[in-house]
């Protein structure tokens, strides 16, 4: 009997002891998913399901059901993952005709609805009568970066578990020449970090980071700093976050000094623009970023 390594805080050891839904949160959406996919192997795993309590989490690797598993042709385990879309009420009616119907290999039935925070209104709706009505032997779910987005009724028919992160220092340890602030960046993300690392992004946020301690002394315009990260989405989220940061090093010193007027104005600036920009495309946002850079500079340097 083989064993995946799941990162779950507080996951009851006997299959016995799942309960139908979970909401499970966790900022590393590989590790999210990994994880997932092995607790899913795990409950359908035909040798796990002959024992009288079978584990959560291991599985035997050589059945049926864990050679299915592996080839992605799984009958009784259903993927919802939309990363960029939303989901909506037909991909949930899809779960529930899934559940609908008996398990093919007579064991359980797993469905994991990843980016869970993307579902629409109607089709948390549409989930609440699968979540309320469970089916025998059936197991849904939810993975998210944050609870706190998803509708107050989905929460309340579902039980909350977390996902370990790495801690920064674990990080370091890791990887020694990351600075601080990219390790920040990616929320303690082993994934993020490893993929950048592998794509070679470091250099840019070093670039970009310099460019901006070079910006708060007033030593480059603002338009050489929007050229660095306006057509590059990540780098662009990077700039904000640095301005976040520096809002929140304010914060603290006007804790001290009591003068907090230039951190409120910029973090309200911020959280403005942060709304905004979402719906703003091409060149208008280089115009609208150069706009609120000319509001903030003052303000936070």
């Amino acid at each position: 009997m083989m064993n995946t390594s799941l990162d779950i805080l507080s996951l009851p050891k006997q299959q016995e002891q799942l309960a139908h839904a979970y909401i499970f949160e966790g900022i590393d959406i590989n590790k999210r998913l990994s994880n997932m996919l092995g607790l899913a192997k795990s409950l359908l795993c035909q040798m796990q399901s002959t024992h009288t309590k079978s584990e959560v989490g291991n599985y035997c690797g050589q059945c049926h059901s864990c050679n299915l598993f592996d080839a992605d042709t799984h009958p009784d385990f259903m993927l919802v993952n939309e990363e960029r879309g939303t989901i909506g009420i037909d991909d949930v009616r899809k779960t529930s005709e899934f559940l609908s119907k008996m398990s093919h290999l007579s064991g359980n039935q797993v469905i994991v609805l990843e980016h869970a925070e993307n579902m629409t209104e109607n089709a948390s709706n549409a989930l609440l009568k699968t979540l309320e009505e469970p089916t025998n032997k059936s197991f849904i779910f939810l993975l998210c970066k944050s609870k706190a987005v998803l509708l107050p009724t989905i929460l309340s028919r579902c039980q909350f578990l977390q996902i370990k992160n790495k801690t920064k220092e674990q990080l370091k340890a890791i990887y020694p020449d990351l600075a601080d602030y990219i390790i920040g960046f990616s929320n303690n993300s082993e994934s993020e970090l490893q993929s950048w690392v592998e794509e070679e992004t470091l250099e840019e946020f070093t670039e970009v980071y310099q460019l901006f301690i070079q910006w708060l002394k007033n030593q480059v315009p603002n338009f050489i700093l929007i050229n660095k990260v306006v057509t590059k989405p990540l780098m662009s989220s990077f700039l904000f976050y640095l301005i976040e940061k520096r809002i929140r090093q304010l914060m603290l010193k006007s804790a001290t000094t009591g003068n907090s007027a230039n951190a409120m104005a910029a973090s309200r600036l911020l959280t403005d623009f942060n709304h905004s920009v979402i719906l703003i495309k091409g060149q208008n946002k280089s115009l609208a970023m150069s706009e609120f850079l000319n509001s903030i500079e003052l303000l936070v340097r």
